[in-house]
């Protein structure tokens, strides 16, 4: 622990950091946390978007999670309360389609999506002319969320908003750096089809009305090639061939597209004229709604995609979940009372003998000491007699 000066200890190592929300990173309930996991027998492709997709979630979720084929639902659980975790994010399949099921922990609801079609990280790379590759500092702040055509609708919408929502911690912006917004988590509906698109950017911020010659030498400090050029001006106007200007770079972005920055971001000064580029990293995700059950994988069915209920039925599941519940209640009480009792036993058991322990210790000291007493009586009876014949000669 180094020493301030004037003598003050102050901590460095262990001292608890504010996070870009301005809450302590060490309260447990600060930000939502998640596990992801893979339950079943997967196809390889889903086994390899289970590490996508925590990379997606980072920096509030377990990267080295090690999973078991012994390990449950109830496993996980049981360990949830105690790290924090607030969702669970659950990839299966199964003979006709994968599937994601997003459950809230501790009591739910889970949400289970049909996965329509996806991409890997990898894929996305691959067909991209300049590839980013994400660094170890764009994860150290949680993704920006978008939701885009959530407004309105049923109460399915509303539970599945809210639910992504809460997945990831909120954004006070008076409060948040520029500089730490470095990824951009976009979640579309699409109103005709109701499929939910799921998209990973990374967030790059760039000075406008620069040619890329120019913002290298600034940015990177790599000197350009003059050898084409015959005149510097060509240099910072872009108009020499082969030189493009940073606008140019990125279709569609013109007056529009720029931004005044209200922040120093990078080399990027505060009030700084500058374009914002997305550059996506992958996974994607396109997904359909199945089913809304009201617990963590289990419970009353909430909504269903494909099956329609008369209230007759609903009520029908109603009483049969609760008398299901009541049973488990009745089962749990009665091995509750049984374990009791063969504790009640085991302790009677040791007590019992201890008391044979202390006993038979009782009984071996008497007998130790009965036999002390004897031989001191031998030994002074003896001791008599030899006086005895002294005296007499």
């Amino acid at each position: 622990m180094p020493r301030k000066a004037g003598g003050t200890r102050r901590k460095r190592r262990t001292h608890l950091k504010p996070t870009s929300a301005g809450q302590s990173a060490g309260t447990p309930s600060s930000v939502p946390r998640s596990f992801v996991l893979r339950r079943g027998a997967v196809p390889t492709g889903i086994r390899d978007l289970v590490p996508d997709l925590r990379q997606a979630l980072m920096p509030h979720t377990a990267v080295n999670l090690r999973e078991r084929k012994s390990n449950n639902i109830r496993d996980y659980l049981s360990v949830a309360s105690q790290l924090g975790v607030s969702h669970l994010w659950l990839l299966s399949a199964t003979a006709r389609a994968p599937y994601l099921r997003i459950a809230t922990v501790p009591q739910g609801p889970t949400l289970t999506f049909r996965i329509v079609n996806y991409s890997l990280c990898a894929h996305v790379r691959a067909m991209q002319r300049r590839p980013h590759v994400a660094q170890a500092r764009d994860m150290d702040e949680a993704p920006v969320l978008v939701m885009n055509r959530f407004g309105g609708g049923g109460k399915e919408r509303q539970l599945v908003a809210e639910t992504l929502r809460h997945s990831f911690p909120a954004l006070h912006v008076g409060e948040t750096k520029l500089a730490a917004l470095r990824r951009v988590l976009l979640v579309d509906r699409d109103e005709e089809s109701g499929e939910i698109r799921i998209r990973h950017y990374a967030l790059k911020v760039h000075a406008a009305g620069l040619s890329k010659p120019v913002r290298k030498l600034i940015t990177k400090r790599r000197v350009p090639k003059l050898a084409r050029l015959a005149d510097v001006a060509q240099l910072m106007d872009g108009s020499a061939a082969g030189v493009l200007s940073s606008d140019s770079e990125v279709e569609g972005i013109g007056e529009a597209g720029r931004v005044t920055l209200g922040q120093q971001v990078k080399h990027l000064k505060k009030g700084a004229n500058s374009t914002v580029k997305l550059v996506e990293l992958g996974p994607r995700l396109t997904l359909k709604l199945v089913k809304i059950q009201g617990g963590v994988c289990d419970g009353p069915v909430l909504f269903h995609e494909f099956v329609r209920k008369s209230e007759g039925e609903v009520e029908e599941d109603r009483k049969r979940i609760e008398s299901k519940e009541a049973l488990k209640r009745k089962r749990r009480e009665e091995q509750g009372k049984n374990v009791e009792k063969k504790m009640e036993v085991k302790r009677a058991k040791k007590a019992r003998h201890k008391r044979n322990v202390e006993a038979r210790v009782r009984a071996e000291a008497e007998a130790e000491a009965e036999a002390e007493a004897e031989e001191r009586k031998a030994a002074d009876a003896g001791g008599d007699d030899g006086d005895d014949e002294g005296g007499g000669g």
